[in-house]
């Protein structure tokens, strides 16, 4: 059910709120003639405009001192009452309170939620009662390949390092 709730349509506008810079958040707006995906670089000051217009937020970023809370009440409020919001980077960066009341009112076509402002989720927590809220481990790096994937990972490191260092060295010689 919660996959044709977050499902969109190829005219929806989904936005992506990352920090890619201090001063940068990245929307991902549709290109109305060719229903394109492209990318449109904001700044933080548009945060507000990009809650408001978007059917889908998706929130990809770390927890800092200026994240913490940033889904706050007044942008919660700001966001479409049909909207989507998924979370998959920390907890904290929404004000999950907050985002409770929201719910109880009947706010939001889907939330799904992979990380918590306190983890594990508690049992007690109203939400999971709600039936357009989708709870999910925080565990996406566990897998039976873990074991493949890091060392894939550790010797593609190793191999750049190597190269660049090899590079550096023979640079010197000559």
């Amino acid at each position: 059910e919660m996959e044709a709730v977050l499902a969109a349509p190829e005219d929806v506008l989904m936005s992506e709120i990352n920090v890619t810079t201090a001063s940068q958040l990245l929307a991902a707006l549709p290109e109305p003639e060719e229903k394109k995906w492209i990318c449109d670089w904001q700044s933080p000051e548009k945060l507000d405009v990009v809650l408001s217009q978007s059917e889908i937020i998706i929130l990809t970023l770390p927890l800092t001192e200026q994240t913490r809370h940033l889904m706050n009440r007044h942008r919660l409020d700001l966001m479409k009452n049909d909207a989507s919001l998924i979370n998959v980077s920390r907890g904290a960066i929404i004000d999950e309170q907050a985002l409770i009341e929201f719910l109880q009112q009947g706010k939001f076509r889907g939330v799904a939620l992979d990380v918590f402002e306190e983890e594990p989720l508690v049992v007690k927590s109203p939400l999971w009662d709600f039936n357009n809220v989708l709870v999910t481990p925080h565990n996406a790096f566990v897998s039976d390949k873990n074991h493949r994937r890091l060392f894939d990972l550790i010797l593609k490191n190793l191999s750049t390092y190597a190269k660049a260092w090899h590079h550096e060295i023979s640079a010197d010689i000559t």
